[in-house]
């Protein structure tokens, strides 16, 4: 089990019990992410379908990360662009003729 705001940890279960728990073989981290939220924005595009255009991750009183893309016309991503920015933005994908990611240049 995985979050965007929580570490990953390895769980056990009890079939007698039917229940689970943390197997504690996973350290906990040191990072507090208690504070943090993580939403998912989808806007209705250009071509009609839900499509993730920005992802954010923030706090209780301000953005801390986001991630914004844009469409090419056959509904791939054709750019992403962070905020704040870094020296891999904006990156650029391109595509094979089955639709599928073959490379990202970093910006």
């Amino acid at each position: 089990m995985q979050s965007w705001t929580q570490a990953p940890q390895v769980f056990t279960f009890d079939p007698s019990g039917n229940s689970t728990s943390n197997s504690g073989l996973t350290p906990p981290s040191k990072f507090d992410a208690s504070q943090l939220e993580s939403k998912e924005v989808l806007v209705v595009s250009y071509d009609g379908t839900d499509t993730p255009s920005t992802i954010g991750v923030s706090n209780a009183s301000s953005a801390l990360q986001s991630f914004t893309y844009s469409d090419s016309p056959a509904g791939t991503i054709a750019s992403e662009t962070d905020a704040p920015s870094s020296p891999q933005s904006p990156a650029v994908y391109t595509y094979d003729a089955g639709n599928r990611v073959t490379s990202m240049t970093a910006g």
